[in-house]
């Protein structure tokens, strides 16, 4: 199974969203260079477990800790960031744009609704 990366919410009265593209490796580092260029967060920012927690828990077995739980305001303005570079550099998102406008969505609505999100890296049938 592929390597997915899930907008969770707090509070399932909003359903996750889910991205197998925005997962891959070399994507998010598109993704973090085009949030640096842009002055917002990058999405990783945003995951919990962590990508570090993950890694330790794949190596050693150790635990990833309690869930963070994140600010949809601030997931918004990185996801807009992103957007709005693509906007003016349509290749740079790669077949992503799509999966971004459904995190958008689904954030707009957590903003409106007040319920918190994370994002989680979906591992486990990869490894």
């Amino acid at each position: 199974m592929p390597l997915r990366l899930w907008l969770v919410f707090e509070d399932p009265i909003i359903s996750r969203v889910k991205s197998e593209r925005m997962a891959r490796a070399q994507t998010m580092g598109v993704l973090d260079e085009i949030a640096l260029r842009e002055d917002v967060l990058r999405l990783e920012n945003f995951c919990s477990p962590s990508v570090e927690q993950i890694l330790r828990a794949l190596v050693d077995g150790a635990e990833g800790g309690p869930l963070r739980w994140f600010d949809p305001r601030d997931g918004l303005e990185s996801v807009r960031g992103i957007l709005r570079h693509g906007e003016s550099n349509p290749s740079a998102l790669r077949g992503v744009t799509r999966d971004l406008k459904a995190y958008q969505k689904a954030l707009d609505e957590a903003v409106r609704r007040k319920i918190r999100f994370r994002l989680q890296v979906d591992y486990r049938d990869v490894v």
